[in-house]
């Protein structure tokens, strides 16, 4: 196979995930994501880099999660997904408050979602 066919076929299969229902996505186990400092630390450098390139499969879905979470409140997940963020929210915001600032800093720059929902994410446990 040619370079310039495997780029074609990745681009392809780049734009078929993007393109992927949220509830589609499938779901990740975040508190085995939350409980391994690695594996947390290779989450943020995925949630906070601008390319995919230091994204595991996981890290792609949270980061899309995360994303939809702030655009629309998560509206087309699926009830496991909205519950992994909430339970991803609460952790960060207790446990490791040094990266809230820099999740609010690319997801949430305008304050606006976490002005809309200050309320109920600290009725979730989330400190805002």
């Amino acid at each position: 196979m040619s370079r310039l066919t495997l780029v074609v076929v990745l681009a392809c299969v780049g734009l078929v995930a993007a393109q992927t229902p949220v509830s589609q996505l499938g779901s990740v186990d975040i508190g085995a994501l939350l409980a391994d400092s690695a594996k947390l630390e290779a989450l943020m450098k995925c949630l906070l880099d601008d390319s995919d390139g230091s994204c595991t499969a996981d890290g792609k879905i949270v980061r899309r999660l995360v994303e939809e979470t702030i655009k629309n409140d998560c509206t087309d997940c699926a009830e496991p997904q909205k519950t992994a963020m909430t339970k991803f929210m609460v952790y960060i915001s207790n446990s490791k408050p040094e990266y809230v600032p820099k999740l609010q800093a690319k997801y949430d720059p305008t304050g606006e979602y976490r002005a809309k929902h200050a309320e109920a994410l600290r009725a979730k446990g989330v400190k805002v």
